[in-house]
């Protein structure tokens, strides 16, 4: 009987301790202002600086609870490079060995950047003020990537896209980026979108509401192609909801600066930025 009770005390003992340790830190190693600093530097300029790297340390979220996992603890580093836009401007980008790779950190920052520009500038003031408050939505994006096997062109058009994202840190020079060309200098679109609810609006209120909000999303395009010269790329709309679902849309394509009325948008926005493609050479 002795011998048991001890045997229970011990295994009593060691689960304690194996408890009582903390649990193991998912550390982060890689020192990527070391690895990529001149690549960095060629594409925020020859004056960017690096900071030297600051610890963050937390716990993952567990989605089941939604909560952080107290037994999943990580470390990891993030660095700031400041450097001077094109405007003059200070500019911070921050990046980290955490998650993204820097080429997918560099796409996220010039996104950002257009995205921040644009809003401020035109979403903003024309088409906010007259919709539904957080119901408008505006993102920057690369070039999508897809293929269709009963497209042969799709495929070519995936690998030169994909190329060109992995190659980013070739092809950007993020401290001459200017808000103005970013169309012509990189493969990216500008997508805007609203919704508008009705309400108890009548029919002839509904109607003067969409005419006006048609005539500022025609403004609001106007004012861009003036500004970028010519070269905006992207997709604008307004989508008007009657109860759970949509009663009319208004909204257009735009391709070098003009409404798109063409067959296949991708195609040709693709030849726009990469040139002809080539189905004999593929």
């Amino acid at each position: 009987m002795r011998l048991k009770k001890a045997a229970l005390t011990a295994s009593v003992m060691i689960s304690c301790l194996s408890f009582l340790q903390p649990p193991e830190t998912k550390i982060y190693e890689e020192d990527l202002a070391l690895r990529y600093g001149r690549q960095l530097t060629a594409v925020f300029g020859e004056d960017s600086r690096i900071s030297p790297g600051e610890t963050i340390t937390g716990y993952f979220w567990n989605k089941d609870t939604d909560k952080p996992d107290w037994n999943k603890p990580y470390r990891y580093t993030r660095w700031e490079l400041d450097y001077t836009d094109a405007y003059g401007c200070p500019a911070a980008f921050v990046f980290s060995n955490s998650a993204e790779n820097i080429t997918g950190a560099v796409r996220s920052h010039l996104k950002a950047r257009v995205e921040a520009y644009y809003d401020e500038n035109f979403l903003q003031p024309y088409i906010v003020p007259y919709v539904d408050e957080d119901s408008v939505s505006m993102y920057c994006s690369f070039y999508s990537l897809f293929s269709d096997r009963k497209r042969p062109e799709t495929s070519i058009m995936f690998e030169e896209r994909l190329q060109y994202e992995m190659d980013i840190l070739e092809h950007a020079r993020l401290d001459e980026m200017r808000y103005e060309t970013v169309f012509d200098e990189y493969p990216v679109t500008l997508s805007m979108y609203g919704y508008v609810r009705y309400g108890d609006l009548s029919a002839a209120e509904r109607q003067e509401k969409v005419d006006f909000l048609e005539a500022q999303l025609n403004k609001m395009t106007d004012a861009m192609v003036r500004y970028t010269g010519g070269c905006l790329n992207g997709s604008v709309g307004i989508t008007f909801l009657d109860g759970d679902g949509p009663d009319a849309v208004i909204g257009y394509q735009i391709l070098k600066g003009e409404i798109y009325t063409g067959e296949d948008f991708e195609v040709d926005l693709h030849q726009a930025f990469f040139g002809p493609i080539d189905l004999d050479g593929a």
